[in-house]
């Protein structure tokens, strides 16, 4: 089978290029930066109707844990911010800068939240730590989805540590996050 290094003999499902009629390499690049930037737009303004979502969820939580309450809605107005800041970032610096900054910082909050709420291991938020690692690698390249990767796998690992070693409660009666909170993560991520 005979590889083909230039892009100009790429072929999509059709048969046609994946170059049109006469672009150059660099006016692909170009065209496909774009879409980049606009799905990460895209993607960000979604993620701010999320995090709106959650915190008006936070605060109509009536069911469990309601100490907690002023905490959570907290993270989810740091998480809105976060996510205001990228859009930012978005049109300022570009899509990959907005997208390392959001995913990163998201991370980080996610895993400090599950540390104070003491849910650990078992907080509502380790099911977007994934997606964030799948955004860093679509968005942002490779590199940034294996830091993001080890990045996820050493928080949740020291969580489920500090649970082991009794630092942390883990998930319990006293710390169950509002099922609102679960289906607002589980819809975005």
């Amino acid at each position: 089978m005979e590889r083909r290094s230039d892009p100009a003999t790429w072929a999509g499902a059709d048969g046609a290029g994946l170059l049109g009629q006469g672009e150059t390499v660099e006016a692909f690049k170009q065209r496909m930066d774009a879409g980049t930037a606009q799905f990460a737009k895209a993607l960000l303004l979604m993620l701010c109707g999320a995090c709106a979502l959650d915190l008006i969820a936070v605060w109509l939580n009536t069911e469990s844990a309601l100490e907690l309450k002023p905490l959570r809605m907290a993270a989810a107005a740091v998480l809105l911010l976060v996510t205001l800041i990228a859009l930012g970032l978005e049109r300022w610096r570009g899509p990959r800068v907005a997208t390392l900054f959001f995913c990163t910082t998201c991370m980080v909050e996610l895993l400090l939240v599950a540390w104070t709420t003491q849910t650990g291991v078992s907080s509502a938020g380790m099911a977007g730590m994934a997606c964030l690692v799948v955004m860093l690698g679509f968005l942002v390249g490779p590199r940034a989805a294996m830091g993001g990767a080890l990045l996820s796998i050493a928080g949740q690992c020291t969580l489920w540590v500090a649970e082991q070693a009794g630092w942390i409660r883990g998930l319990g009666p006293w710390n169950i996050p509002p099922s609102a909170s679960y289906l607002v993560i589980s819809a975005f991520a």
